[in-house]
Parts: C-alpha cells; sequence; structure tokens
C-alpha cells in the first residue's frame, strides 16, 4: 500500500516498500528508530577524512565535532548507541573502542584472532553483533561488540568486497570490482531487498554512481 502503518505492526523488516524507502527523509515515523534510521532519528551519523580524523556529523551533514583517529589509517567506523562506544578499525585490522564523545578516548584496543590477523576493512553494528570485513580472507566475522571474540563467519558473497552498512535486517556490502552494493543476509546469502532476505535469492545489487 506504500504507506507505513506502524500502528499495525508493520515495519521495515517486514514491509521494506512501505517503510524502508523512507529511510533519510528527515522525518522519524513510527517504524524507524535511532538504531535501524540514525538520519530520521536524532542520531549522528559518522565519517573519516583523510583516513586519520574522525568526524561527527548532524544528520543535515552539519560537522558536529572531530578529533584524531587511532592507529595508522581508518579502514572503518560503526557505533554502538546502547553503549555510545565507537568501534574504529585500523589498515592493521586492529579494532579501537572509542568513547566518541570525549574526544575519542580510547577504551581499548583489540585484534580479532581471524585467520588473517591483517586484515582491513570495514565495521558494521546491528545492535547484537559487530560485523568486520577481512580483506585478505574474503570474509565477514561476527564478533561479540564487548570483548570482540569472533561468534561466527562467512565467506564474501562478492569478488572485491571493501565497504559494509547495516539496517533493516539486511547487511549491504560494496563490491569495488563491479562498482555495486549488495544485500546479504547473516548467513552471508544474497537476498532481494524487498524480501527482507528471507529467500537467499541472489539479487542483482545497486550501481554506485560516480564510477570509482
Amino acid at each position: 500500500n506504500f504507506a507505513c502503518e506502524a500502528a499495525n505492526g508493520e515495519d521495515t523488516s517486514s514491509c521494506w516498500i512501505d517503510c524502508g524507502e523512507s529511510c533519510g527523509d528527515l522525518t522519524c515515523n513510527g517504524a524507524e528508530s535511532a538504531a535501524n534510521c540514525p538520519v530520521d532519528c536524532g542520531g549522528h551519523l559518522w565519517m573519516d577524512t583523510g583516513y586519520e580524523t574522525v568526524v561527527r556529523l548532524e544528520p543535515d551533514g552539519t560537522e558536529v565535532d572531530s578529533f584524531q583517529a587511532q592507529g595508522a589509517l581508518v579502514y572503518g567506523l560503526a557505533y554502538n548507541p546502547e553503549t555510545e562506544v565507537l568501534y574504529q578499525v585500523d589498515h592493521t585490522g586492529k579494532i579501537y573502542t572509542l568513547d566518541p564523545f570525549t574526544g575519542g578516548a580510547v577504551l581499548g584496543e583489540f585484534v580479532p584472532q581471524e585467520e588473517t590477523l591483517n586484515g582491513f576493512a570495514d565495521l558494521a553494528f546491528d545492535g547484537t553483533h559487530l560485523f568486520h570485513m577481512n580483506g585478505p580472507d574474503d570474509a565477514v566475522y561476527l564478533l561479540d561488540p564487548y570483548t570482540l571474540e569472533v561468534v561466527s563467519s562467512f565467506e564474501v558473497p562478492v569478488s572485491s568486497g571493501s565497504g559494509l552498512a547495516y539496517g533493516d535486517n539486511v547487511l549491504w556490502i560494496s563490491d569495488s570490482s563491479s562498482n555495486r552494493v549488495y544485500p546479504i543476509n547473516l548467513a552471508g546469502e544474497c537476498c532481494e531487498v524487498d524480501q527482507s532476505c528471507a529467500s537467499g535469492v541472489c539479487g542483482p545489487g545497486k550501481e554506485l554512481p560516480g564510477g570509482d
């Protein structure tokens, strides 16, 4: 019906077409929250500039503050709204837990026990697990967000995985070789977005604008 009816129990996990596509309109509707749509519901956006500075932005893109990143070159960021911890991975694969509201104070440093220890790539957080994509392994690892111990892993179903993002029960992975992004479920299977990754049928992905 192309209308998000949160009062009737409809949400982005059951009806992406009606609810999920409104994420990004800067209006927090009944099915959206800071966890599944931070850009609409008062959360902040996090980015790095020049691989060395972490910047916090308002949903409209206004810069709030920034701080020096840890380690050598930022390769991924993820935020846990429950604990207010920012995770940062550098190009060696080391993951830092930071307090982003006190100038990026370091809370901890971890080297996940993955097959390739220098597996630099991106991070994402789904409210339960921290995802770390290990480039040399061609794998995504699910980590405990508190201990950063490896819980499970799956092979990346694309040829050159380079970026991760999570929202509405879908993990998005970018492929630098095809310049496309693909939705996958938590079993590592490509899927159709409008089916909330239930079918496991590989979809065509979406082409990224701007070439490289």
